[in-house]
């Protein structure tokens, strides 16, 4: 089925998270993938997924990107090679609605998808999404509805889905235990 024919509103959510070597797509690159894929109507947690990306070109890197992505050498030691993390990513993601902290994420998946000769509509609705703007939204949203300016993830859970109000999802990130938080 082609992605685009999939109406917005049943698409799961692809929630991405990518680190890369440096900000400039053109010299960079990923190094580790990270993946949630949400229900549209539950924000249930479908799938967890991460890896890590063998960085080809480390003498471009930027230290200082290193340093937030919590890169360290033996981490990556067995790092699956890019192409490869880039196919398994998007047989997670086939159309699914792409979301992500930001536009940087889409820009650096794209690019790596169409050195690749891929075409991110046959994988992804046309429009990704920023995770900030709908943060936002939801948080207006909160503010006119309740009077309560405090967001959280219990109140989105029960505007979403009220019989799972209890349930909220955690997300586990590697790089949270490498960087000790």
């Amino acid at each position: 089925m082609n992605p685009q024919e999939i109406i917005f509103s049943e698409r799961p959510i692809a929630v991405t998270d990518l680190e890369f070597t440096g900000l400039d797509p053109d010299r960079h690159e990923i190094i580790e993938i990270g993946l949630v894929v949400l229900d549209p109507h539950t924000l249930e947690t479908l799938r967890e997924w991460e890896i890590y990306v063998a960085p080809q070109h480390m003498e471009r890197a930027d230290p200082e990107a290193l340093k937030i992505a919590g890169y360290a050498p033996a981490a990556w030691h067995d790092a699956t090679r890019g192409d490869i993390a880039l196919m398994q990513f998007l047989e997670h993601t086939r159309g699914t609605v792409f979301a992500a902290w930001g536009a940087m994420d889409w820009i650096f998946i794209t690019k790596a998808m169409r050195e690749h000769r891929l075409e991110p509509n046959n994988y992804f609705f046309k429009h990704p999404r920023d995770i900030w703007s709908i943060c936002c939204a939801l948080y207006q949203q909160r503010i006119q509805e309740t009077g309560i300016s405090n967001p959280s993830l219990s109140w989105l859970r029960r505007t979403r889905h009220p019989e799972r109000a209890g349930s909220a999802p955690r997300l586990k990130r590697r790089t949270a235990s490498r960087s000790g938080l």
